[in-house]
Order: C-alpha cells, then sequence, then structure tokens
C-alpha cells in the first residue's frame, strides 16, 4: 500500500478468548471510525472489523474477520490501524488534519525560516506541534492554538508561528 494513509486507530489488547480486540481510535468519534469499514495496517494488510461496538469516548471493541481466539489476535497488539487518505472527509476552511501539518517549514512573525514541523499531537488536553529548531537542532513542542499560530499555507508548505511560545 503506498503512503497515502492515515492513522485513525490503534489496537491496545485482546479481549477474552474468543478473538476480540480493544481499539482506541484517534477520529473525532467512534462512529466516525466505525463509519470507514476497512482498516490497513502500516504494511497494507487488510483487517476486516466485525460488528464494532462503541464502549467508550474513543473505544471500540470489535472482532477481526478471519481470528478467532486470543492467541491469533495477540500479534495484532499494539498495532495501528490506517484508513487510505483519500476516504477522509474534505474539511472547512481553515480546518486541518493532523497529518497535513508534518514537514512544513515554520517561519517566525518577522518571516525568518527557524524550523520544520516533526510532527502533530492531540494528547487530549490540546493539539501540539513537534518543531524541529534549525540554529539549535532541539525539538520543542509548541500548542497548536490561534495565540502561538498565525497562519498555516499547505499549498506552499509553511506555518508561520509566534516565536514568543519557542524555548530555545
Amino acid at each position: 500500500m503506498p503512503l497515502n494513509k492515515v492513522c485513525v486507530a490503534v489496537i491496545t489488547k485482546p479481549l477474552g478468548v474468543n478473538g476480540q480486540v480493544k481499539i482506541r481510535t484517534y477520529t473525532e468519534s467512534p462512529e466516525s471510525f466505525i463509519g470507514y469499514g476497512r482498516f490497513f495496517l502500516f504494511d497494507g494488510t487488510l483487517l476486516n472489523l466485525e460488528r464494532p461496538k462503541i464502549k467508550g469516548e474513543n473505544e471500540i471493541v470489535s472482532w477481526i474477520s478471519g481470528y478467532n481466539s486470543r492467541t491469533e489476535i495477540e500479534k495484532f497488539r499494539s498495532k495501528s490501524l490506517y484508513i487510505r487518505r483519500e476516504d477522509l472527509p474534505k474539511l472547512p476552511e481553515g480546518e486541518f488534519y493532523l497529518e497535513d501539518l508534518s514537514d512544513l517549514n515554520v517561519f517566525d512573525q518577522h518571516d525568518n525560516k527557524i524550523g520544520e514541523v516533526g510532527a502533530a499531537f492531540d494528547y487530549g488536553a490540546g493539539t501540539f506541534l513537534d518543531i524541529k529548531l534549525f540554529e539549535t537542532k532541539r525539538i520543542t513542542t509548541l500548542p497548536f492554538n490561534g495565540k502561538s499560530v498565525i497562519h498555516i499555507d499547505l499549498n506552499s508548505k509553511f506555518i508561520k508561528i509566534n516565536d514568543s511560545f519557542i524555548v530555545k
């Protein structure tokens, strides 16, 4: 499978003895996760989920087609689940998928190129950007909000930030 995939969940652990798994979703809601239908492992292996049930705010319990025991399902522990990028819904203007922010060039408010976005994470308390700084070779974490992020241009592949939030 080409690199046009987006991570939407992780299989956290097997449940019981009949091959069920617990899945933690990264989607906006568990319902949207279930709606995607087709999931892949990083290597492109297709996994079909059977009878997924919502068990919490970001939790699903499901079976995986073709696997009927805890022993068989154990190999999926801690494996990420992906969907095809083209299966993502289009977002309104001004909204972004976290995946889209990785590798953007980072400029400060004075238009100086200071680094690049390594990754974007949502830890539950908000979204944060890991920025690799060119000058110090350090990685700093920046909150992703209207005070620290001034502008994003995905077409030109850059983000402009307020550098007063950067710990150098």
